[in-house]
């Protein structure tokens, strides 16, 4: 299995607004995403509208092609099929909820292939200190659960779409993490690859401030003067320029702080499974009838980095959904089995960490 991580933008209005007649979204103009909450029959009429109108072209023909959304363009020559999941990543606009939901019905139908929308709250340019503080502070977080949810060879992110101003943080983001971008240019159907050239980085200044820098990682201060006397003045400057997001006197962790720590600091912490998939599972032949997608999650949870073990433990109701730790275990409830999922540590951090990961894999 293949999981494309796509920032989906508004290329598909653009593209049909003046096609399709009578479509427009000027009430949708500068509204946030949850706007569409009491218009839910108006979002549905638009999606089927831009549904019908991009289903008139042919995506395995190259001309059509150029006519179809970047997002879809995109996904075509990423080999976007019934072997591979989508993560839409959308902003908190109207405007991005609509073609979200639409690219939703447009990868089912037309690829046959399974997506999960995910709105990133505060991911807008209107409001620089909104975009940099909560935006990609939660961007980042909603990578990092898929990150580390699945093997690095398995998951590339397609960065054709949204915002252009995240694409220099997925770019950093890519390349600490080990994950290519993939990118096609607006009129062409080429698809530019950047691979994923692992960045070097001294981090003698990291391991030096671990301590204080996971203390802002889990709890920003208010009192940022008092907070940095911590660290020695001659390493101040390239601590605030990297790590550090500052506010007045408000500081926490930093967007690209977030994303060297979970992988040099975190990441690096919990010990990785050094069992083969195939040795993970325990004692099967007691679960009941298995449907396929817990078949799919069975698969990916064998791959999970972090996850030793895994074996049938009971049955449950069939709308259960979610991953609970217990003492130095984990109890995954999905289609109707409960699974008791040993992880590689016990420690009570990591174990939250793990159980965002599994829970990640219930997609």
């Amino acid at each position: 299995m293949k999981y494309i991580i796509t920032t989906v933008g508004t290329s598909a209005i653009e593209k049909a607004k003046d096609q399709i007649h009578n479509f427009s979204v000027k009430n949708y103009e500068d509204k946030n995403y949850d706007y569409l909450n009491a218009f839910a029959g108006d979002l549905k009429t638009k999606k089927r509208e831009l549904f019908n109108y991009f289903s008139e072209f042919d995506v395995n023909n190259d001309n059509h092609l150029k006519q179809l959304p970047a997002e879809i363009k995109s996904l075509k020559k990423l080999n976007c099929n019934n072997n591979t999941f989508n993560y839409l990543i959308l902003t908190d606009t109207a405007e991005c909820r609509l073609c979200g939901e639409f690219l939703s019905e447009y990868i089912v139908n037309k690829f046959n292939s399974k997506s999960k929308q995910i709105l990133i709250k505060g991911l807008q340019v209107d409001d620089l200190n909104s975009f940099q503080k909560e935006g990609m502070h939660n961007l980042v977080n909603e990578l990092y659960n898929i990150h580390y949810s699945y093997p690095k060879k398995d998951t590339i992110i397609n960065i054709t779409g949204g915002y252009k101003a995240t694409i220099p943080y997925l770019t950093i983001l890519g390349q600490t993490w080990g994950i290519p971008l993939y990118y096609i240019f607006e009129e062409t159907n080429n698809l530019l690859k950047i691979p994923s050239i692992k960045i070097n980085i001294d981090f003698q200044l990291f391991q030096k401030y671990f301590n204080q820098l996971t203390s802002l990682k889990n709890e920003p201060t208010d009192d940022w003067e008092n907070f940095k006397t911590q660290f020695d003045p001659n390493d101040l400057r390239e601590i605030e320029e990297i790590y550090i997001y500052k506010l007045g006197n408000e500081a926490e962790l930093s967007s690209i702080g977030k994303i060297l720590w979970w992988e040099y600091g975190e990441g690096c912490q919990i010990p990785k499974s050094t069992k083969q998939s195939q040795d993970k599972t325990k004692d099967i032949s007691q679960e009941p009838q298995r449907t396929q997608r817990f078949e799919r999650f069975k698969d990916a949870l064998s791959k999970c980095r972090y996850v030793d073990e895994f074996h049938y433990l009971k049955g449950c109701n069939e709308n259960m959904k979610k991953a609970e730790i217990v003492g130095d275990e984990i109890h995954t409830y999905y289609e109707q089995i409960v699974l008791s999922v040993k992880p590689t540590s016990s420690h009570p951090e990591h174990l939250k960490t793990i159980q965002k990961a599994i829970e990640n894999l219930m997609s």
